[in-house]
């Protein structure tokens, strides 16, 4: 019998706990996932449930049937609230660029994300991004609005008011060049896309992704070869074959330098749904490199030969 009390299940030890204390070990235990540790940001964080921060420095406007979800402070400085509403992410972006810069706000000419150039990260579609600021050295609000639970548009509203490391220093943003070289390549909307990874240096650059979804392979070909020409690329070359849809590119530099590079998507045979997407960027030096071109032939082969 004693057994059977001490084994009593954590779901009925719950529903006997006193509301109120339940409703404080949430709130801890909520606080604690939502921080880490070692965030040279965090200085007494709060946690405020259903609730915008109080005390703001200035007049935070929101869009027509917003519903505030929560804020998480982790210090003065650095402040994260997160709403839902109803309109869409790019109406969300419209109605802070309108709002914003009739109030002295200025919009940073770079919208900012987790990566410069290359496959953006998307569970449910493209996450659409815009830093606000008030001078070089803020406070910041960055703005963030992507599709979230029930289509509903999830609004993400960071301030930052840290003037010795704000987003909005023009220095502090500075990026290589080649960082920049592949545009920001979303989803279409509502398909998911995991970034797999990028990098390179100044005479290469690549970036690669995974992405799930039932649409063929030329019409995704086509939807990433519309992002690459509004970044100003020209097409040069398109083929598909079996898996494999491709093309290849010319376009220059900030520099004028000439560059070449090739975007393939490869569907797996192995896996539902699933589809690899990469693309790859290379100084042109006088035919000494071949721009980024694959054999095709031969990785297709490579990746099946197992």
């Amino acid at each position: 019998m004693s057994e059977d009390v001490n084994n009593l299940s954590t779901s009925q030890k719950i529903s006997e706990a006193d509301p109120s204390d339940l409703e404080a070990k949430y709130r801890d235990l909520a606080l604690r996932m939502a921080i880490h540790p070692n965030d040279p940001r965090i200085k007494e964080p709060q946690l405020f449930l259903g609730k915008l921060p109080p005390d703001l420095p200035f007049e935070l406007p929101l869009p027509v049937g917003s519903n505030v979800i929560g804020t998480l402070i982790r210090s003065p400085q650095h402040i994260e609230m997160v709403l839902d509403c109803s309109q869409t992410p790019e109406s969300v972006i419209e109605f802070y660029t309108e709002r914003l810069t009739v109030t002295g706000w200025q919009k940073f000419e770079q919208p900012i994300g987790g990566r410069s150039g290359g496959f953006t990260v998307s569970l449910r579609g493209p996450v659409i991004s815009m830093l606000f600021c008030r001078g070089n050295r803020g406070p910041a609000l960055n703005v963030q609005a992507f599709i979230g639970q029930q289509t509903l548009t999830e609004l993400r509203l960071n301030l930052s008011a840290d003037s010795q490391n704000s987003p909005c220093n023009q220095k502090q943003q500075y990026r290589p060049p080649y960082e920049n070289l592949i545009p920001p390549l979303s989803p279409p909307a509502g398909i998911q896309q995991l970034g797999g990874g990028g990098g390179g240096g100044s005479n290469s650059w690549y970036s690669s992704a995974t992405l799930e979804t039932d649409l063929n392979l030329a019409t995704l070909a086509t939807y990433y070869a519309s992002q690459l020409e509004k970044g100003g690329w020209t097409k040069r070359d398109e083929g598909q074959s079996g898996p494999i849809a491709w093309n290849t590119w010319d376009f220059k530099d900030s520099d004028g330098e000439n560059w070449q590079a090739t975007f393939f998507i490869l569907r797996n045979s192995d896996v539902s749904r699933q589809h690899f997407l990469y693309i790859k960027a290379d100084l042109a030096e006088g035919g000494q490199n071949n721009g980024g071109q694959i054999n095709f032939t031969n990785w297709i082969v490579g990746k099946s030969g197992r």
